[in-house]
């Protein structure tokens, strides 16, 4: 299939859009794009919904200390951040290789307090200090360990930060919210026979952000390109509109692929 630059970033924005609302399409087209070549490098991120539990539950002293003093600097919450060679939630399988090559690199900057997360996944690998519309700060906190426990399982430490969305993740924590963890990186996608994906080797971890739903799955990062498709046919007469444009791409998608809910989509979006 030849897709041009500006169908391509429509494509990554409509399986964002997917991977939110329509969970069996979004994993019925991904594999497609990937073993099609389309997809390319992507924001990967994986959830671990209970990560402060069994040795690592919240102790009642840390809700105690954080009772007495909201904007406490003692608090350190200790859990699993993610695993290696199996398969997760969003069938990928990351090689133990490449994740301990990553925490290896990573370590010397948590600590020294370098690695900041959010609350919830923007949609950048790039770590933030502030939102660029609002210009408000959004780190939530810090990673200041990474650890391998059991062969395959990267473990963790984060203290909540001083900030105001610290300051939010700490009453979360005091108030006994079960608050998830969840790796955000870079990387590209092999698709297997069994419908599964391996990460590849250019996978690069960034983060690990705080989730309020750990059941969301990672999406593509959103592109804003509303660039005129040469899927569309110009018309001297009538100016394109995006919808335009994504109906013929997600027809173009659907006929190559031959996916007839594609289809379906770019009929109700003209």
């Amino acid at each position: 299939m030849n897709f041009s630059p500006e169908e391509r970033a429509i494509l990554k924005k409509l399986l964002g859009e997917f991977r939110e609302n329509e969970e069996k399409l979004s994993h019925k087209v991904e594999s497609a794009m990937v073993q099609e070549g389309l997809a390319g490098p992507q924001l990967l991120t994986e959830a671990i919904a209970n990560p402060f539990s069994g040795k690592y539950a919240i102790q009642e002293n840390i809700v105690a200390e954080l009772r007495a003093d909201p904007n406490s600097n003692k608090i350190r919450l200790k859990g699993l951040f993610q695993e290696a060679n199996k398969y997760n939630q969003n069938k990928r399988w990351y090689d133990k290789g490449i994740l301990e090559r990553e925490v290896e690199r990573l370590l010397p900057m948590a600590k020294d307090k370098r690695i900041t997360g959010e609350m919830d996944h923007p949609n950048t690998p790039q770590i933030r200090f502030t939102h660029p519309a609002t210009g408000n700060p959004v780190g939530s906190h810090y990673v200041t360990e990474l650890w391998f426990e059991n062969n395959h399982q990267i473990h963790g430490e984060l203290e909540p930060a001083t900030t105001k969305m610290g300051q939010e993740l700490r009453a979360y924590i005091r108030d006994g919210y079960k608050i998830g963890i969840s790796s955000r990186g870079t990387g590209s996608l092999t698709a297997e026979s069994n419908g599964n994906f391996r990460v590849n080797d250019d996978y690069r971890m960034v983060t690990f952000d705080v989730v309020t739903d750990p059941s969301v799955f990672g999406a593509f990062p959103k592109q804003h390109s509303e660039s005129v498709s040469t899927t569309v046919q110009k018309d001297t007469k009538k100016e394109l509109t995006h919808e335009d444009i994504t109906s013929a791409v997600l027809r173009k998608l659907g006929e190559s692929l031959k996916i007839p809910e594609l289809i379906e989509l770019a009929n109700a979006k003209r």
